[in-house]
């Protein structure tokens, strides 16, 4: 008998269930789902209207690998090169950290400024606003504020930066996808922008302490290391940050950046150490500290 939609989903949510696999056995449907209309190229409306479908046996073997790859560890959305985040659908993969809704703090943030800017300061006035976001892995934060400003008819200039040419191209590839146009630039933070000025920054910079890395969640020890770990007890890259932004920002702008809840105090004194004067520490969808906003003026 041939093996449908229904049969396979079956199958494999009955293996993702099984104890002798690191994947999280609270989304073991939803996984097995998503994995299968990635391989059957299947949306979910066709998978309920006609769950009667059979699959071919390189769809069937390609369904077991991935099903195998997530008992492993490896997470859903990396597997499936797609995940959502804010109010799109990104293209990821090994090179970069997949997108999560903690980090969707940074695309509020930014807007939020904008918005609350008086006139007499307000950047997007006369000229387009300059947005600069670091360390940007697939783009997501970046590409997410040009789309808010495109839907508020406000002019940007947006630059992506990332030490990984590999985590570039996907940046790049979602820029093509989601028609928002951006500079596209391999450098080490600053580097290569010598001279250049912005009025909104943000970074999700490596900020995981390297002591910690064996009790990390399986899932998040599959992505790769470049752009999890820092030295410092993982304050290494926010405090390069912090102390090089200034020269790279207009009198009105903002530095926002993502770190993990225990690291935003001593983020925060340090950056008053450098010249700013105020810092507003944010928080993400779950009420946890996800980051610092720092000025020049307050």
């Amino acid at each position: 008998m041939a093996e449908t939609l229904k049969s396979m989903y079956e199958s494999g949510t009955r293996l993702l269930e099984q104890k002798n696999g690191f994947n999280d056995k609270s989304t073991t449907r939803l996984d097995a789902l998503l994995l299968l209309l990635h391989c059957t190229k299947t949306t979910k409306e066709q998978f309920y209207a006609h769950p009667d479908i059979a699959l071919s046996k390189a769809e069937q073997k390609e369904y077991f690998n991935l099903l195998s790859k997530r008992k492993e560890g490896y997470c859903t959305a990396a597997l499936v090169g797609a995940k959502d985040f804010y109010k799109s659908t990104f293209i990821t993969n090994k090179h970069t950290l997949t997108p999560r809704p903690d980090s969707e703090s940074l695309v509020e943030q930014p807007i939020n400024h904008i918005k609350n800017m008086p006139p007499s300061s307000n950047p997007i006035q006369n000229n387009p606003i300059r947005i600069l976001d670091l360390c940007t892995g697939t783009g997501c934060i970046g590409i997410s504020i040009a789309k808010e400003l495109d839907g508020m008819a406000q002019d940007y200039v947006l630059t992506l930066t990332d030490i990984s040419l590999s985590a570039l191209k996907i940046a790049k590839l979602n820029c093509e996808r989601l028609q928002v146009d951006a500079e596209v630039l391999q450098s080490d933070l600053f580097a290569k922008l010598k001279n250049r000025k912005f009025d909104i920054i943000t970074a999700n910079p490596p900020y995981v302490p390297e002591s910690i890395n064996g009790s990390l969640a399986i899932e998040v020890q599959k992505e790769p290391k470049s752009a999890l770990f820092a030295k410092d007890n993982g304050l290494f890259l926010i405090k390069k940050i912090i102390r090089n932004a200034r020269a790279h920002m207009s009198d009105s702008a903002c530095l926002i950046m993502e770190m993990d809840p225990c690291q935003t105090e001593t983020a925060a004194k340090y950056a008053a150490k450098h010249g700013f004067t105020q810092t507003v520490t944010f928080k993400d969808l779950s009420g946890k500290s996800r980051g610092i906003k720092v000025t020049i003026k307050s």
